[in-house]
C-alpha cells in the first residue's frame, strides 16, 4: 500500500522517471516499461466527433499503447498500469485483458486508462450511439476487426513491460504550482512532480 503515490505519478507521467542499474538497492521495486504502436492499418470510424461520420483516410500521426509494470519485493504480483491513445476503453475491453492477463496480474492490479484523444479509433461497444444514425455494417465490420486486433496489442504491450521488469528506484516530491488563468491573485495548489 505505500506505493500509491508512486503509482499515481507514474500513472499520468510518460516516460516515468526509473533510476536502474547496478547501484540499486536489493529491496528495490522491479520495474518494466514497454510501448506499442496501435495505429489502425485500415480505415476506421474515428471516436469522439458525432458529426464525423466517415472512415479516417489516412494516418497523421502514429498511436500508442504504453504500460508500466510495478511489483515491490514483498508482493507476490505486480501492478500493471496501461495508456492508451483512444478516446475511452469500455468494459468488456477492459474485462477480456484482464481474462488474457489471468494467471500474470490479477484484476485488480490492472489499470487501463485511455489518453481521451478525439482522433482514434472507434472500439467495439465504445459510444454507439455518439452518431445518432447507426453505424453502417460495413463500417462496424472495420471497428471489431480493429478491437480484436486492439486486444492483442494491449496483452503484448503488457508481456513487454512485464518481461522488462528491472530493480528500479523509483521517487518522487511534493511542490506547489502556480495558476494565472483564474481571476484575482494567483493560485497556488499542490501537485506531486518527478524530480529531474
Amino acid at each position: 500500500m505505500g506505493f500509491r503515490p508512486v503509482v499515481l505519478l507514474i500513472a499520468f507521467a510518460w516516460p516515468p522517471t526509473v533510476c536502474r542499474g547496478a547501484d540499486v538497492a536489493a529491496d528495490a521495486y522491479m520495474v518494466g516499461v514497454a510501448e506499442v504502436d496501435i495505429t489502425p492499418t485500415h480505415p476506421i470510424r474515428l471516436n469522439g466527433f458525432g458529426g464525423r461520420r466517415t472512415e479516417s483516410d489516412g494516418v497523421n500521426h502514429p498511436i500508442h499503447a504504453r504500460a508500466v509494470s510495478i511489483r515491490h519485493p514483498d508482493d507476490a504480483a505486480p501492478v500493471l498500469l496501461m495508456t492508451v491513445d483512444v478516446l475511452g476503453i469500455p468494459a468488456p475491453v477492459r474485462d477480456e485483458l484482464a481474462k488474457r492477463l489471468k494467471g500474470v496480474v490479477p484484476s485488480d492490479r490492472l489499470a487501463v486508462t485511455a489518453t481521451h484523444t478525439h482522433c482514434g479509433p472507434m472500439l467495439s461497444g465504445a459510444n454507439p450511439t455518439l452518431f445518432g444514425v447507426p453505424i453502417p455494417a460495413e463500417h462496424q465490420k472495420h471497428i471489431d476487426e480493429y478491437t480484436a486486433v486492439f486486444l492483442d496489442h494491449l496483452e503484448r504491450v503488457a508481456l513487454l513491460a512485464l518481461r522488462d521488469a528491472q530493480p528500479s528506484h523509483l521517487s518522487w516530491v511534493s511542490g506547489r504550482s502556480a495558476s494565472r488563468r483564474i481571476a484575482g491573485p494567483p493560485a497556488d495548489r499542490r501537485t506531486t512532480i518527478c524530480p529531474c
